[in-house]
């Protein structure tokens, strides 16, 4: 059969819809397909035929499409700006992805998401994916800390006993004064 001999399928309705379509009596050349009436509309003059299905139906699925696109790009927008260590905030969330903050605060998925990454930032500053250190880097970071805290000590000892022979040539070149003995 081809498309403009029976229509093609189409996602069923939920069920107030459907309790609502069922009530409907079929106009005249109307059939039911699933769970919706359909029927099949003439174009005057030219003998073409397509098939047609209630104005209200077809507002319901590009309403269901707008909506199911609208949390795609949320959720793209909370990943690209986690990645990017960006603060996950619900303003800057809506503006990323287009949509308002209400329908943001509305959608408990949503709003659940972004508070709990607002939480999690909250604690410590998210670093972007590709600037945080590998292991690898880490441990060679370590490594010349250490190496350095090393040289240090051992210069900061040199430079101790420099002083010391330093204030003992000192206090060798002075000239020798009696002591006063120390009053009690």
């Amino acid at each position: 059969m081809s498309s403009l001999e029976r229509p093609p399928a189409l996602p069923p309705l939920d069920a107030v819809e459907a309790h609502q379509a069922q009530r409907v009596d079929a106009p005249a050349g109307a059939e039911v397909v699933g769970e919706f009436r359909v029927r099949r509309v003439t174009v005057a003059g030219s003998g073409a035929s397509s098939w047609s299905m209630p104005p209200e139906r077809g507002l319901a699925l590009a309403a269901q499409r707008k909506s199911t696109d609208a949390v795609a790009r949320a959720r793209a927008a909370i990943t690209a700006l986690h990645d990017a260590g960006a603060t996950i905030t619900f303003q800057g969330v809506a503006r990323h992805a287009g949509v308002s903050r209400q329908w943001l605060y509305k959608n408990t998925e949503l709003r659940a998401e972004i508070e709990k990454l607002r939480g999690a930032q909250m604690g410590a500053r998210r670093v972007a994916v590709a600037q945080r250190a590998s292991d690898a880097s880490l441990r060679q970071r370590d490594q010349t800390l250490a190496e350095d805290n090393k040289r240090l000590r051992a210069e900061n000892t040199d430079l101790k006993v420099e002083l010391a022979v330093l204030l003992g040539e000192r206090r060798a070149a002075r000239p020798s004064t009696p002591r006063r003995p120390h009053r009690s």
